[in-house]
C-alpha cells in the first residue's frame, strides 16, 4: 500500500518508508509482546495512517515539515517526531527549570543518533549533541550552584583532565598529522567542558540516579536495535559516534550493564522493574558484538565488585551474579564461544594473527617501539599513521594500518610520557576514590550510596579492563562516570574528614547520622 494523507498542504507517504528501509522485508512483524515497543524504537510509522483530525497533531506535523532542509512536504516517522519533541522539550526545560533536562537532551541525541538513522532524514541537519551541551552550559551558568561543593576544576580528576587538554594543545607544535591532532584537541576540550557540566549538574542523589537511568535506557535502546538487527557475524554500526564498531559498542554496553545491575539493587517500584527488563537486552547486545575484551573485562570487573558492593546487598548481589551467568549461557551461542576460544588460540594464518591474543602482544610491542622513538608523542591517533612502519603485514587491517589495541599504549605513542602519566593518574585517582568511599562503609555510609559507588566504579573498571584489549583512551562514557564519581566523593568525603576530628563519632560509626543535602538513607 502506498497511499498518502494530505492535510493543510502536508503530504505524508506511508508504507513506502518501511519498504525503503527494508525493515518490513527483513524482519516482518515484531514478536507480539514487544509489538508496541518496536513501533516506537524501530521507527515504524503506523500512526501516520490515521487521519489528522486534531489541531495539535496537524501542528506537530507542520513543524516537522517546515524544519526540514527543503521546507516543504516531509516524510515524518513517529520516532523522528517524538525525538524532536523530547529534544526541544528538554532544552526548554533546561533553560527554565534545571540543567539536568539539558543533560537528558544530550543523552537523547547521543543514543538515538538522528543523523545516522533512516528516520533522521526528516529532521534538520544540526549538531544535536553540541546544541544540547551549549544550552546546558548556559543553564548551568544561569542557575545558582550548591555553595558548599568543591568546584569542578578543584577536584583531582578535574585537574588531570585539564592537564591532558593543555598538553594536547602544546603537542600541536610537533604533531605528525596537524589536522587529525586538531580534531583530538577539540575532542578533549569538549570532554573537559562536558565533565564540568555533568559535575555541576549532578549534585544530589536524585539527579545522579536519573542520569544513570538515562544511560541504562540508552543502552537498552541500542540493545533493542541489536535484537532486531539481522546479524551475520559481529554486530557493527548500530551505535552512534565513538561506539559504532563492535569493540567500542561492547565496552559501552558493558558499562551500562554493570550500572544497571546496581541500580536494580538500590531502586524500588517501577524503576526497578524497568531496569530488570533492560538488562537482558543490554547483555544480548554485548554478546552479539562477540567482543573478547568485553567478556574478560566483565569477568575482571565482577571480582572487583565483590570488594565494592555494600554489605547490605551482599546476598542479593551474589544471587543476581549467579542469574547473570545463567542468562549469559542462555543468550549466547556456539559462534560466540568459538570466538572466545581465540583468546588463547594462535593459528598459522597471517590473516588470523591480529585477532588472537598473540597478535595483540605483537601490536603492543610495536607500539612500545614507536614510543621509544617518539618519547614526547606524535599527536592524536599518531599510532595509526606509524603502524605501517612498525608492524608486519599480517597485523594490518584491510586498509593497511592498525590502531593500538591498548589504551595505555595509545596514550604513550600519541601523547608521550606525559600522556601516559596522566592516563595512569586518571586510573589511580579512580581506584583511590573508590577505595576511599568503600572505607566509609564502617562509618555509616548509607547503603544506597554504596550501591551507586559500586555501579559507577564498576562501569569505570569495565572501561579500564577493556582498554587492555582496545584503545578506549577517549571513550566518552568514561567522562560521564568520572563526573558522577567526583560528585559522590565531593558530597561524602569532606563530611567524613570533618567528622574524623571527633574520635567518638568515628568509633561509633556515626559520621553520617546527618547526610548531605539531597541524599537519602
Amino acid at each position: 500500500m502506498n497511499g498518502t494523507i494530505s492535510k493543510d498542504s502536508i503530504s505524508i507517504p506511508y508504507g513506502s518508508i518501511l519498504q525503503q528501509t527494508g525493515v518490513a522485508a527483513q524482519r516482518g512483524r515484531a514478536r507480539p509482546p514487544l509489538r508496541l515497543l518496536s513501533l516506537f524504537l524501530g521507527g515504524h510509522s503506523w500512526w501516520q495512517r490515521r487521519s489528522l483530525r486534531t489541531s495539535p497533531t496537524r501542528t506537530a506535523f507542520y513543524l516537522c515539515g517546515r524544519l526540514t532542509d527543503s521546507g516543504g512536504p516531509s516524510n515524518v516517522s513517529i520516532t523522528a517526531l517524538t525525538f524532536l519533541l523530547l529534544y526541544l522539550g528538554g532544552l526548554g526545560a533546561a533553560l527554565v527549570r534545571h540543567p539536568l533536562f539539558g543533560v537528558y537532551a544530550y543523552m537523547l541525541a547521543f543514543y538515538m543518533d538522528a543523523p545516522h538513522r533512516w528516520w533522521g532524514a526528516s529532521l534538520p541537519d544540526l549538531r544535536w549533541s553540541f546544541l544540547a551541551a551549549l544550552v546546558t552550559l548556559v543553564s548551568v551558568l544561569r542557575f545558582p550552584r550548591q555553595a558548599d561543593r568543591a568546584r569542578w576544576y578543584a577536584t583531582g580528576i578535574g585537574k588531570i583532565l585539564i592537564g591532558y587538554m593543555l598538553w594536547m594543545w602544546i603537542q600541536s607544535i610537533w604533531a605528525i598529522s596537524p589536522s587529525t591532532h586538531l580534531d583530538g584537541c577539540l575532542l578533549i576540550t569538549k570532554y573537559v567542558i562536558l565533565f564540568a557540566i555533568l559535575y555541576e549538574t549532578l549534585s544530589d542523589e536524585t539527579s545522579i540516579v536519573n542520569f544513570l537511568l538515562a544511560h541504562v535506557a540508552g543502552c537498552f535502546y541500542l540493545g533493542f536495535l541489536a535484537w532486531q538487527a539481522p546479524v551475520s557475524g559481529r554486530l557493527e554500526g548500530i551505535g552512534g559516534p565513538g561506539i559504532d564498531d563492535a569493540n567500542s559498542l561492547a565496552m559501552h554496553l558493558s558499562s551500562g550493564l554493570v550500572t544497571a545491575s546496581f541500580l536494580f539493587l538500590i531502586l524500588r517500584g517501577f524503576r526497578k522493574w524497568a531496569v530488570i527488563v533492560a538488562i537482558p537486552f543490554i547483555l544480548n547486545g554485548v554478546i552479539l558484538t562477540e567482543s573478547r575484551g568485553a567478556l574478560v573485562s566483565l569477568g575482571g570487573t565482577g571480582m572487583f565488585l565483590v570488594l565494592l558492593k555494600p554489605k547490605a546487598y551482599a546476598k542479593v548481589f551474589y544471587l543476581a551474579g549467579g542469574l547473570a551467568l545463567v542468562l549469559l549461557v542462555y543468550l549466547s551461542n556456539g559462534q560466540y564461544w568459538s570466538r572466545m576460544q581465540t583468546l588463547e588460540t594462535v593459528t598459522g594464518s597471517e590473516t588470523e594473527l591480529h585477532s588472537s591474543m598473540a597478535g595483540r602482544v605483537l601490536i603492543f610491542q610495536a607500539n612500545m617501539s614507536m614510543f621509544r622513538d617518539h618519547p614526547l608523542g606524535v599527536g592524536y591517533r599518531g599510532n595509526v599513521a606509524l603502524s605501517r612502519h612498525y608492524m608486519p603485514e599480517g597485523l594490518m587491517s584491510n586498509i593497511g594500518v592498525r590502531s593500538a589495541h591498548n589504551s595505555m599504549a595509545a596514550a604513550l605513542v600519541d601523547h608521550g610520557i606525559i600522556g601516559g602519566m596522566l592516563y595512569a593518574a586518571m586510573m589511580f585517582w579512580t581506584v583511590r576514590a573508590l577505595l576511599s568511599l568503600k572505607r566509609l562503609d564502617r562509618y555509616g555510609l548509607p547503603a544506597n550510596v554504596g550501591g551507586l559507588r559500586a555501579g559507577v566504579g564498576g562501569g569505570l573498571v569495565v572501561a579500564f579492563f577493556a582498554g587492555l584489549f582496545s584503545n578506549f583512551l577517549f571513550a566518552e562514557v568514561q567522562i560521564w562516570l568520572l563526573a558522577v564519581l567526583a560528585s559522590v566523593c565531593s558530597a561524602f568525603i569532606p563530611q567524613y574528614e570533618a567528622c574524623s576530628n571527633n574520635s567518638q563519632a568515628v568509633d561509633a560509626g556515626m559520621c553520617f547520622m546527618v547526610i548531605p543535602k539531597g541524599w537519602r538513607r
